[in-house]
């Protein structure tokens, strides 16, 4: 009967500390401490309240949180961090290793069942487990350059849209506009040839008007040579 007594009194001790480690607390105002000394003292019903409690800070539901706390806090000074966490949760079912389908309908057949025709099952693995916390915060840190890079390049594609020089635009409608293309070729072929035409013209004529100026200005020195001579000739005539 005491070794039952004692037995009880152990586990009780373990789940009080155990709830005092993780809560902070015991219920009913429990504590670990009144416990051990019951067991000392062998009594069979412990007085066990208002003993030693650890301060709620100390527990591990509290530092678990403020731990969350303190890197959700982190991780909201850095956008692209953030943006990086909320497409990798968006995107995590894709990421992450998906079980097989004997594993997800969480039965898996062995030989030695299917022989007695039972199944033995399997435990399911929970998504949330795959990843620890301290691999994401050191996948987070280890990927900061190339977030770093990827957020500018965001930014730039972003520059692009807005100003409009990405995609593809109205490149789709192009195959509906090669007649007229070819049309416009046509027209603009022609008008160079006639455009050529004219420029050929319009040289010789310039070269005609050269030829023209240099025999005429031929002429008017010829001219005032010949008036120059008469002018000599008469002056002459009128001394004598």
């Amino acid at each position: 009967m005491e070794t039952a007594k004692d037995a009880n009194i152990s586990v009780a001790t373990r789940l009080a500390l155990l709830e005092l480690l993780v809560i902070g607390s015991v219920p009913n105002g429990a504590s670990v401490l009144g416990l051990t000394q019951s067991t000392e003292e062998g009594s069979s019903g412990p007085s066990i309240r208002n003993t030693a409690k650890i301060a709620p800070h100390q527990s591990i539901t509290h530092r678990s949180q403020e731990a969350n706390t303190q890197l959700t806090q982190s991780i909201e000074r850095y956008k692209p961090i953030v943006q990086f966490v909320e497409d990798y949760r968006s995107n995590r079912q894709y990421l992450l290793p998906q079980p097989s389908a004997n594993s997800s309908s969480g039965t898996a057949s062995t030989p030695g069942s299917q022989i007695r025709g039972t199944k033995t099952e399997q435990p399911q693995t929970n998504s949330s487990d795959l990843i620890t916390p301290q691999s994401a915060i050191s996948l987070l840190l280890d990927s900061e350059k190339d977030l770093r890079q990827l957020d500018r390049d965001l930014q730039s594609c972003d520059n692009l849209a807005q100003r409009q020089v990405a995609g593809a635009g109205k490149l789709s409608e192009h195959e509906a506009l090669l007649p007229t293309l070819k049309a416009l070729r046509e027209s603009v072929a022609q008008k160079l040839t006639a455009d050529e035409e004219l420029e050929r013209e319009a040289l010789s004529l310039m070269e005609k008007y050269g030829s023209h100026v240099d025999t005429i200005s031929r002429l008017f020195i010829h001219w005032d040579t010949m008036l120059t001579g008469v002018e000599d000739a008469l002056d002459r005539l009128e001394r004598r």
